[in-house]
């Protein structure tokens, strides 16, 4: 089960490149905080011409102070003026004495400080930084309509939609703010990033490529080329870019960064942690400034990173933009420690650095996502869906987020952990069909779970074998020897025989029962059958022989009554009447008087049967005397008889 976590993680950790991140070195700091060695000392870069300083780079990583109170991103105008937005009185103006990056804090594509445009596009900048998107996105639809030639309102519009999840809104406000300044390189560098959150690498790189035709020497937009070119797989041309921009600039910590993540495309870890030990000290190694004061030969103590944004360089550099300030920075730097402890499989180390990495920047999304696959693998369930809900309020459409919430559900207590489960997956394959490792999820949940969808395991195991497949083919071939998938396929497919072969067996059991059943009632129905047949042949027979005996005994019947009429007749006198009675009186017609009644004689008694011959018994004993009787009582006048002797 090891292997199949760490394997349905390391595919929400790879899909990172869409955002500039690709997971592809191994290795780590050791399990404490790196200690780095302090950075020689280097002399300040010449600043170039204020005419040659270009806008500042756009960054989603500039939290406000303090770190742990900052919102998603930070809405801020460029620093320069755009061509089609300044009257010409200024921009003359602006050829003798250019505006200072740092210094100046007007909106520089609002033409009159009194006009609603400016007060509408003032409140939408204080909305979003508030992170009250709903507002700020209606202040900013209000200015671009008012005013649609300001490339300002346009970017901020686009941070906002992006903020929003309004991912398409949000690329076509930022290719608007390009289109109205195409030097505008802030708005340039969110385009391309918000081409990469969707998978787009392409356009990406050549909307950098495009504005770097016009700002050649821009540090930020380099940058930018070396993350698009990440994020594409180019790690080789990353590592030549970077190279490039450090040229410009040897001490921008940002390029170094960009320069460890090359190194970790093409899986040099060790350059990579030297890149980050040299990009770490910038931030947090102080420096001894000189000073002209023959009598204090040393100035103040200073960071690195404070004596470089003091000595400035504007936004070609950098200096002042959002992806320069220190705790972004620092964020950025322990969350690529982070991923090379993930990649050395140092789980609770990489916890640590991106938790830090969270503490200095509380809009980290990749670095809230990351701490979510920690706990993953952990089995801290609650942690890992906290962490990764962190990452989607802050990115709606993270879509690596989304499948590892999927994920972390799994790994939870919660009774009901599998549907959960289903449902990020499922809102994940609705925003990318096609992405392969959804299906591969969807197909090892359905492997390892009883789900409510299915009625039963063989169907369970059916639909993992469906999405597993489904998975293998949008990956395609892979030269991985150790690609776990035909083993999983496998036993999705033995699960599934298995229960083929327990319902076919229920199926031949049951369908033996139900024949012997069938047997046992056609057996007592034929026995039934028989019993009444028999019974009804016994009945018939005892109606034949009751109207047979019937009929001889009507037949004895009157045989008997024949008999009767045959016998001959004998006249009996008729008897005296009784004593009182009166005569009979003759007919009339001197005919015969009725017979007097018979009288009743008395048949003589049959002799009694001879004695039988019984051998003489013993003589009895002689009887005792019987008690003599009492004599009667004597009448009152005579005397009583004398006592017995």
């Amino acid at each position: 089960m090891k292997t199949l976590r760490n394997r349905f993680l390391t595919f929400s950790i790879g899909s990172l490149a869409l955002t500039g991140l690709a997971l592809a070195g191994c290795g780590g700091p050791e399990k404490v905080d790196p200690i780095l060695p302090k950075a020689p000392e280097e002399k300040p870069k010449e600043e170039r011409p204020p005419e040659e300083k270009p806008p500042e780079p756009p960054s989603a990583d500039k939290p406000p102070e303090p770190p742990k109170e900052a919102p998603a991103a930070v809405a801020e105008t460029p620093a320069e003026p755009t061509p089609t937005d300044k009257p010409a009185d200024d921009k003359a103006k602006a050829a003798e004495k250019p505006v200072d990056d740092d210094k100046d804090d007007r909106p520089a594509d609002v033409k009159f400080t009194s006009s609603p445009a400016e007060v509408l596009l003032a409140e939408g900048i204080g909305f979003l930084n508030d992170n009250n998107l709903n507002d700020a996105n209606q202040r900013l639809l209000n200015v671009v309509k008012q005013d649609p030639k300001s490339a300002t309102a346009f970017y901020n519009l686009a941070l906002c939609q992006y903020r929003m999840g309004s991912d398409e809104d949000a690329v076509q406000s930022a290719k608007k703010a390009v289109e109205i300044n195409p030097s505008f390189a802030k708005a340039a560098i969110l385009l391309s990033v918000l081409h990469m959150r969707r998978n787009e690498t392409g356009p990406a790189l050549q909307v950098i490529v495009e504005a770097l035709q016009k700002r050649s020497g821009d540090v930020m937009l380099l940058g930018a080329k070396a993350r698009a070119q990440v994020a594409g797989g180019e790690y080789t041309a990353a590592l030549d870019t970077c190279i490039a921009a450090l040229r410009l600039d040897q001490s921008n910590p940002e390029m170094m960064r960009y320069l460890a993540e090359a190194y970790l495309g093409l899986g040099r870890e060790g350059l990579a942690k030297l890149a980050l030990t040299r990009a770490y000290a910038i931030y947090m190694e102080d420096v001894v400034a000189e000073t002209k004061d023959a009598a204090a030969p040393t100035g103040p103590v200073k960071t690195q990173y404070e004596a470089r944004v003091q000595q400035g360089g504007g936004s070609w550099r950098g200096t002042g933009a959002e992806a320069l300030t220190r705790d972004a920075g620092l964020a950025h730097i322990y969350y690529l420690y982070g991923r090379l402890s993930m990649k050395a499989e140092d789980w609770e180390t990489s916890r640590d650095h991106f938790k830090k990495a969270v503490g200095y920047r509380a809009d980290y999304a990749e670095a809230w996502n990351n701490l979510g696959i920690c706990w993953i693998v952990a089995r801290k369930g609650e942690e890992a869906v906290e962490s990764i809900n962190k990452a989607l309020e802050l990115q709606p459409t993270f879509l690596e987020a989304r499948i590892n919430l999927g994920s972390a559900w799994r790994v939870t207590r919660d009774p009901d952990k599998a549907s959960k489960a289903k449902v990020a997956y499922e809102v994940a394959l609705k925003q990318d069909p096609k992405r392969p490792d959804v299906h591969f999820n969807l197909g090892i949940l359905y492997l390892e779970n009883k789900m409510p969808d299915v009625t039963s395991d063989e169907s369970r195991y059916q639909k993992s074998i469906e999405y597993l497949n489904a998975y293998k083919e949008q990956r395609g071939p892979t030269p991985d020897p150790k690609d776990p998938i035909e083993k999983y396929l496998s036993d999705a497919k033995l699960f599934l025989q298995q229960e083929q072969t327990k319902r076919l067996n229920a199926e031949k059991a049951s369908k033996e029962i139900d024949e012997d059943k069938k047997k046992k009632d056609e057996a007592k129905k034929a026995k039934e059958s028989e019993d009444a047949a028999k019974k009804e042949v016994d009945d018939a027979k005892a109606a034949a022989d009751a109207a047979k005996k019937a009929e001889e005994d009507a037949k004895k019947a009157e045989q008997d009554r024949k008999k009767a009429e045959e016998a001959p007749k004998t006249e009996t006198p008729p008897a005296p009447p009784p004593d009182g009675a009166t005569p009979p009186v003759p007919p009339p017609d001197g005919g015969t008087p009725p017979a007097p009644p018979p009288e009743k004689t008395e048949e003589p008694a049959p002799p009694p049967p001879p004695p039988e011959k019984k051998e003489d018994p013993a003589p009895a004993p002689p009887a005792p005397a019987p008690d003599p009787a009492p004599a009667p009582a004597p009448a009152p006048d005579e005397p009583p008889p004398p006592p017995p002797p």
